[in-house]
C-alpha cells in the first residue's frame, strides 16, 4: 500500500492560526457574492410590493419574464407601524429647525409639553435622513424609509469586514455574513423589540441595528489598526458613529474592542488603542456628554428585570460564593427555557438565553478547533458571549433594560457557529486535498516503481552497474518506492511542486463549493419557473433564512414591511386619520394653537392602530404643521414631565398604556375631575374623545367646551369619530395667585413614595428619584396639589420638607397680568403687568432654558418653569449648558486627534506585529503565509491571486518570518 509522506498530512497545529494564505480573486468574488445575496434578500423582504420577474422573488434557476417594479420603499408614502410610525416626525423636525443652526439637539414644543428633541435619542440616524433628503429626486418619505432599513442591509457586510478584521480562517467572513443574514430574519416571539433583527426594526429599532453595523464595521476596522497600526482613523470615526447612533451598542463595542485588544500584545499595541478610543468618545461627545450630563432630567421607565424562571440550584458547598453561584444558576435556567413559557397559563413569552441545539453543536465545532488550533477570533466571540449572557442575568434595573443584551447574545453565538461550518468546511477541504495526495503520491510511487523495474530487467547490455541493479532487486523485493533511482526525475504531471499546487486548488475549490452549497442551495429547484423541480440534497441556510421571514404567524416580517411601508396613505382608514388632522388644523385656525391629549386606544380591537399604528396620533404637530401639539410622544425616557402625562391619560381614558412602572394611576369613573385640573396645569388646551364613556363625562364638566365633532368610524370598533373639547384657563403662560414654596424632596420604594405596600411578589418594587417620588405623590393628592412647589428659587420663597405639603400655607399674591405671548420653537417671549411676583410657564423645565427680564428659570412641580419678572418684557429662549460647550470642546479636539492619528506615520511600531505589519504580526500562521487581499503581508494593498508562481519554494510566499505570540 502506498504510505504518505509526512510532510504532505494536513497540518494542524498552527500557532495562533487564522488565515493561512492569501486569497485568490475568485475565492474573494465568491465570499462578496454570498454578502450580496444576503443583502439582495434583505432587501426584498423590506421592499414589499418590488417585483422581479413575474412574482416577487423566488428560487427559480431560470426565471422568466424578467422584468422590476419598483417596491414600497421607493413610494412617497409616509411610514407607519409600531413605533416607526412616529419615528416619522423625529428627523422631519430636527432637519427643519435645529440642523440649520448647526445643533444635534434642540427644544421641540410638539410632544411632553416640550422636550429636547435629540438629547435622548440618536442623532446619526436623523442626520443620514436629512443628507438623502438633499438628494434630487428623493422625498423626505423615501429618505426616511430608505435610512430604516440601512441597518439590516449593512449588516451582512459588516459581519464579513468584521470577520476580515479579526483574521478568522477563509471562509469565515462570508459565513459571517450568513449567520448576520439568519440574525436578521430570527422571528423568536421574545425577539421584536430590542434590537438587532428585521422585526424590532420595523417594531421602530432601526437606529439600533445601524448603529450594531457601524459597531461590527468598527471593530473590524480596529483589530486590522492594531495589528499593522495602519487606517487608526477609521476605526475612530466608524465607532463615534455606532455610538450616535445608539448608546446602547456602545457598551457591546466597549466589550469587543477590550477583547480584541487584549488579544494582540496589550503591552505594545495599548499606544494604538488609547488614542484610537480616545478619539471616538472625543468625537461623538457633543451629544455624548449633554446625555449623561443631564440624566437627571430624563425618565426611568423603571422596566422589569426579566428572567426566566427556573427550579436548577447549585449545592451551596460546590460553589460558596453566592454572587458566583446564583449567576450560573440564572445562566443555566435562562439556557434551558424556551421563549415561550407552557408553565403558566395562558402561556407568555420571556425573554431567554435559549438557543436551538444546532446552534450549540456547531460552536461545539468551533471551540474545540479554536482549542486545537488557537484561534484568537473564537476565543473573542466565545468570551464576549459569556460576558453578555452574565450581563443579562446581573445587570440590576437600570434605565437600561437587560433584554437589551439578548441581540447581542445571539448574534454573538450565531457567529460562533458560523465558525464552527468554517471548521467543518475547512476539514471537508483537508480531507479532499489530503486524499488528493493521496492518490498522487500512489501514482508517484507506482512511477518510481516503474523506473526501479526498468532496471532491474535492463539488457545486460544496457549501461547499468551491478551496484544499481542489486538496488532495483532489493527496491522491488521489499516494495521500498519512497525514493527513485539517482537521477530519476518524475514525469511532469508528479512533480512534487505541480502536485502541491494542485492539492491546494482543488482544497480551495472543495471549501468554496460547500460555502456556495451551504449557503445557496434552495430546499427545491424550479427550472424555468414550472416544470422539472429538483430537490435540494442539503438545504442552504440562505434559502432557511429566506422561509423564516414567514415562519412565525405572530411575527410574519415580510408581511409587516408591507404594513409599515405602505403608508398611512395606503390603508383603508386614511380618508378618517386624514380628515382627523385636517380638522385640528381647522380648529387651531378658529380657536388657536395648542397642545391635544388625545384618548389612546390600548387594548383588542387596537382602534387607532386601524390608522396606521396605535401611535398615529403622535403626528399631530407633523400634519398640522406644528399647529397642534400632541402630549404624548413616542420618546418616553426623553422628558420628566412624562410621568405626569401618563397619570393624567390614566384619569380620562377607557384605555390607557400606563407604561411608566412604579407609579399609581388613575381612572376616568373616579378620577375625571383631576384629569381636567391637570389638563389645566399642563398648558393642555384640548381634550379628544372617541370612547362614549368618556365623551359622557367630559359632558359633565364645566370647563369643557365642544368645538369638533370630526366624524369617521372604524368597522369593528367603537371608534366612530372624534369629539375635541376646549380646556378652559389652560393658557400657556399665566400669573401665579401664590408664591411657591421651595420643597426638599425624597427618593424612596414604591411603598415608601406611595404610602403602600407593592402588590407584585414576583418582580423586585421600584425604586423613585427624589424628584418623582414626591411629585408624583403628590400630582395624585387633591389635598396638597394647591400647593406651587419648586425646586429651587429665590431665597424669600418659603423653604418646606416635601413630605409636609398638606400642611404648607402658601404666601398668597394678586396675580400679574399676562399679554402679548409668543412662541416659536426655541423662544417663549411675554409681558407682564409688573415685576417681581412669579409667573408660571407651562413649560417642560430643562436646564438649556435661559431667560431674560427675569430670574430663573426655576422648575416648578410637576416638572414646569416659574421665573420672577425684573422688567415688564421678559423672553425665554432654549441656549447651550456647560454640558452643551464642553461636548463642543471635546469634539473639536476629536477633530484635531482624528486628522493627527491619521498623519501619526510612526504608529506601525506599536502594532501587533513585529514590523507593523500582519505578516511579521502576533497572529500570522506558522508558514508565514498573509492574510487575504494583501501583498507582501499588508493587507488590503493588492488583489494577491495566491497562486504558487508568487511563491518561493515549497510554497512559502517570500520574505517569510515565524509568528510571534500574541496572547499575554
Amino acid at each position: 500500500m502506498a504510505t504518505i509522506a509526512p510532510e504532505a498530512l494536513p497540518q494542524v497545529s498552527h500557532p495562533l492560526e487564522e488565515d493561512d494564505e492569501p486569497r485568490a480573486l475568485w475565492e474573494r468574488l465568491v465570499g462578496w457574492a454570498i454578502v450580496a445575496v444576503c443583502t439582495w434578500l434583505v432587501f426584498c423582504i423590506l421592499n414589499p410590493g418590488m417585483q422581479v420577474g413575474p412574482h416577487h422573488f423566488r428560487f427559480d434557476l431560470f426565471p422568466t419574464d424578467w422584468r422590476w417594479q419598483f417596491g414600497d420603499l421607493f413610494r412617497s408614502t409616509t411610514t407607519n407601524g409600531g413605533d416607526m410610525g412616529a419615528h416619522v416626525w423625529w428627523p422631519w423636525f430636527l432637519e427643519h429647525n435645529w440642523f440649520p443652526k448647526l445643533r444635534l439637539s434642540g427644544w421641540a414644543p410638539d410632544w411632553y409639553a416640550g422636550f429636547p428633541a435629540g438629547q435622548y435619542y440618536f442623532p446619526v440616524p436623523a442626520l443620514m435622513v436629512a443628507a438623502l433628503d438633499q438628494v434630487p429626486f428623493i422625498s423626505y418619505d423615501v429618505a426616511f424609509k430608505l435610512v430604516t432599513v440601512s441597518g439590516p442591509l449593512m449588516l451582512p457586510a459588516a459581519a464579513y469586514v468584521f470577520a476580515k478584521g479579526l483574521r478568522a480562517p477563509w471562509p469565515a467572513p462570508p459565513a459571517f455574513a450568513i449567520a448576520a443574514f439568519g440574525t436578521l430574519v430570527q422571528t423568536r416571539s421574545d425577539w421584536q423589540i430590542y434590537g438587532g433583527n428585521i422585526a424590532s426594526t420595523l417594531a421602530g429599532e432601526f437606529s439600533f441595528t445601524i448603529a450594531l453595523a457601524f459597531a461590527l464595521f468598527g471593530l473590524g476596522a480596529f483589530a486590522y489598526t492594531l495589528d499593522t497600526g495602519r487606517r487608526r482613523w477609521l476605526p475612530a470615526v466608524l465607532i463615534a458613529l455606532a455610538i450616535m447612533s445608539h448608546i446602547v451598542v456602545a457598551i457591546f463595542i466597549i466589550i469587543a474592542a477590550g477583547l480584541i485588544w487584549l488579544t494582540r500584545r496589550p503591552w505594545r499595541t495599548w499606544a494604538i488603542a488609547i488614542p484610537v478610543g480616545l478619539v471616538s468618545l472625543s468625537l461623538s461627545a457633543v451629544w455624548l456628554l449633554p446625555l449623561l450630563w443631564q440624566q437627571a432630567y430624563t425618565q426611568s421607565m423603571r422596566y422589569t428585570k426579566l428572567i426566566p424562571r427556573g427550579n436548577t440550584k447549585i449545592p451551596h458547598w460546590l460553589i460558596p460564593i453566592g454572587p458566583v453561584r446564583h449567576t450560573l444558576e440564572g445562566i443555566w435556567n435562562a439556557l434551558g427555557r424556551p421563549p415561550i413559557d407552557p408553565n403558566n397559563s395562558p402561556h407568555h413569552y420571556s425573554p431567554t438565553l435559549w438557543l436551538p441545539g444546532w446552534i450549540w453543536l456547531l460552536a461545539a465545532v468551533a471551540i474545540v478547533a479554536a482549542g486545537w488550533y488557537r484561534r484568537r477570533s473564537t476565543l473573542v466571540l466565545l468570551v464576549l458571549a459569556l460576558v453578555i449572557g452574565v450581563m443579562f442575568i446581573e445587570w440590576p434595573e437600570h434605565a437600561i433594560w437587560n433584554t437589551r443584551f439578548l441581540p447581542f447574545w445571539v448574534l454573538t453565538w450565531g457567529l460562533i457557529a458560523a465558525m464552527g461550518a468554517t471548521e467543518i468546511c475547512r476539514l471537508v477541504a483537508g480531507a479532499v486535498r489530503w486524499a488528493y495526495r493521496w492518490i498522487r503520491d500512489g501514482d508517484l510511487q507506482d512511477a518510481r516503481a516503474r523506473a526501479w523495474a526498468e532496471i532491474a530487467t535492463a539488457d545486460p547490455e544496457a549501461d547499468v552497474s551491478p551496484e544499481a541493479r542489486n538496488a532495483a532487486a532489493w527496491a522491488l523485493a521489499e516494495r521500498r518506492f519512497d525514493q527513485g533511482p539517482e537521477g530519476w526525475e518524475p514525469p511532469a504531471d508528479l512533480a512534487p511542486d505541480l502536485i502541491e499546487k494542485r492539492s491546494r486548488r482543488i482544497g480551495r475549490v472543495t471549501m468554496t463549493a460547500a460555502v456556495v452549497l451551504i449557503a445557496f442551495l434552495p430546499p427545491a429547484i424550479k427550472i424555468g419557473g414550472h416544470g422539472l423541480k429538483m430537490p435540494g440534497v442539503l438545504t442552504g441556510a440562505i434559502a432557511r433564512g429566506w422561509e423564516a421571514r414567514n415562519h412565525n404567524p405572530a411575527i410574519a416580517i415580510h408581511g409587516w414591511a408591507a404594513w409599515n411601508y405602505s403608508g398611512y396613505e395606503a390603508k383603508s382608514t386614511w380618508p378618517q386619520y386624514h380628515t382627523v388632522m385636517t380638522d385640528m388644523e381647522q380648529v387651531a385656525d378658529q380657536y388657536g394653537p395648542g397642545r391635544a391629549l388625545w384618548e389612546p386606544s390600548s387594548g383588542d380591537p387596537d382602534a387607532i392602530n386601524s390608522y396606521g399604528t396605535s401611535l398615529a396620533l403622535m403626528l399631530l404637530p407633523y400634519w398640522t404643521h406644528g399647529k397642534i401639539d400632541s402630549m404624548e410622544g413616542i420618546y418616553f425616557e426623553s422628558s420628566a414631565t412624562t410621568s405626569y402625562h401618563f397619570i393624567t391619560v390614566s384619569e380620562c381614558a377607557e384605555h390607557p398604556s400606563n407604561p411608566v412602572r412604579g407609579l399609581v394611576y388613575g381612572t376616568p369613573e373616579k378620577d375625571f375631575d383631576l384629569c381636567v385640573r391637570h389638563l389645566q396645569m399642563l398648558g393642555v388646551r384640548y381634550l379628544m374623545l372617541w370612547t362614549p364613556q368618556a365623551q359622557a363625562l367630559a359632558k359633565t364638566s364645566d370647563q369643557l367646551t365642544l368645538v369638533k365633532d370630526i366624524p369617521g368610524e372604524i368597522p369593528g370598533t367603537q371608534l366612530k369619530g372624534w369629539k375635541v373639547y376646549e380646556v378652559a384657563n389652560s393658557d400657556l403662560v399665566v400669573g401665579m395667585s401664590q408664591e411657591p414654596v421651595i420643597a426638599k424632596t425624597h427618593a424612596g420604594s414604591y411603598s415608601k413614595c406611595w404610602n403602600q405596600p407593592w402588590g407584585d411578589s414576583t418582580t423586585p418594587e421600584p425604586q423613585l428619584g427624589s424628584w418623582e417620588c414626591t411629585t408624583a405623590q403628590w400630582w395624585q393628592n387633591r389635598a396638597t396639589l394647591g400647593v406651587a412647589y419648586a425646586q429651587t428659587g429665590p431665597g424669600s420663597w418659603m423653604h418646606v420638607d416635601g413630605r409636609n405639603l398638606a400642611s404648607v400655607q402658601p404666601r398668597t399674591i394678586d396675580p400679574v397680568t399676562v399679554s402679548n405671548v409668543h412662541r416659536n420653537v426655541d423662544t417663549i417671549s411675554f409681558d407682564v403687568s409688573q415685576v417681581g411676583k412669579p409667573v408660571e410657564v407651562k413649560e417642560s423645565y430643562f436646564p438649556n432654558w435661559h431667560v431674560s427680564g427675569a430670574k430663573g428659570p426655576y422648575r416648578l412641580a410637576p416638572n414646569l418653569m416659574v421665573v420672577v419678572p425684573t422688567s415688564t418684557h421678559v423672553t425665554l429662549s432654549y441656549g447651550l449648558t456647560t454640558a452643551d460647550w464642553l461636548g463642543r470642546i471635546l469634539t473639536v479636539a476629536g477633530l484635531v486627534g482624528l486628522v493627527l492619528l491619521a498623519l501619526w506615520t510612526g504608529a506601525t511600531r506599536f502594532a501587533s506585529g513585529a514590523d507593523g505589519t500582519r505578516n511579521g504580526g502576533d497572529d500570522g500562521p506558522s508558514n508565514g503565509s498573509a492574510p487575504e487581499g494583501s501583498r507582501d503581508g499588508v493587507p488590503g494593498s493588492g488583489d494577491e491571486p495566491g497562486e504558487p508562481e508568487e511563491r518561493g519554494e515549497h510554497g512559502e510566499p517570500p520574505d517569510r518570518r515565524e509568528p510571534a505570540p500574541a496572547l499575554p
